[in-house]
């Protein structure tokens, strides 16, 4: 077992598991999804951010997880994930501004839309790791 995996495991042991929330959900997005959700205790995703709501559903549903809430404030966000609620958004930067959340993952292939996107969601708590599209050809973690 390697030290990852062993911290995880006292995570969940201790029912403190580290709280992700992802920032797209197509192809790698849904893989990513049902990575964390079937397979890495100590682990849990809280919420997916997309564009579309049904693209967020599909990645928890294919994923095993067929109850989700929608929100659309922080305050709603922070509630789901409190109760244990997984929960899907249009919205990115609440997952940048809630509190629970300890690492989001960026995997829309666009790691912003816009300036203040970016500067925001740089400066806020979690880690960011963005993994870029297959359609540059890489695959990468990057602390902002």
């Amino acid at each position: 077992m390697i030290l990852v995996d062993t911290a995880l495991e006292k995570r969940q042991s201790a029912g403190n598991p580290v709280r992700v929330a992802m920032i797209g959900s197509g192809f790698m997005g849904r893989a990513i999804a049902l990575n964390i959700i079937a397979g890495v205790p100590g682990m849990v995703l809280v919420a997916i951010a997309n564009r579309t709501l049904e693209g967020a559903r599909r990645a928890y549903r294919e994923a095993g997880v067929d109850s989700v809430q929608t929100v659309e404030t922080v305050a709603q966000l922070e509630q789901a994930i409190s109760s244990g609620t997984c929960a899907v958004t249009e919205d990115a930067m609440l997952l940048c501004q809630a509190g629970g959340i300890e690492a989001i993952i960026e995997v829309t292939g666009q790691v912003a839309r816009d300036p203040d996107e970016r500067r925001t969601g740089r400066h806020a708590r979690p880690h960011l790791k963005s993994l870029c599209g297959s359609r540059w050809g890489c695959s990468y973690g990057h602390r902002w």
